[in-house]
């Protein structure tokens, strides 16, 4: 991979990360060692309407979560609930639809 196209996908992994950590601190959240994602990976879990939603974390980004609580990826909190990247953009969309929706009662 060209070392440009390199520094964009970690700008973009680093601004996600920025958001990840920002939900994390509106949210239940943990963060665990992730060792099939490399060597000092970490992975969050978060919840949010109900639902789990995880986010790798790659070492040079661990200090954006020092809000955040470490566990052991043993931790019941650290255990993923089997849903797939598709799922999890699907769950952000319907919180996101939930969060939105208004009382037109009032009119």
């Amino acid at each position: 991979m060209e070392l440009r196209t390199v520094q964009a996908l970690g700008a973009v992994i680093r601004e996600r990360n920025h958001l990840a950590a920002w939900l994390a601190a509106l949210h239940p959240s943990v963060l665990a060692p992730a060792p099939e994602q490399g060597e000092g990976w970490h992975r969050l879990f978060l919840r949010a309407g109900g639902w789990q939603f995880t986010w790798p974390v790659r070492p040079a980004d661990l200090s954006l979560f020092d809000h955040v609580q470490r566990v052991p990826a043993s931790d019941a909190r650290a255990r993923r609930d089997g849903h797939t990247t598709a799922q999890k953009y699907l769950r952000i969309r319907t919180h996101t639809a939930v969060l939105c929706m208004t009382d037109d009662t009032s009119t």
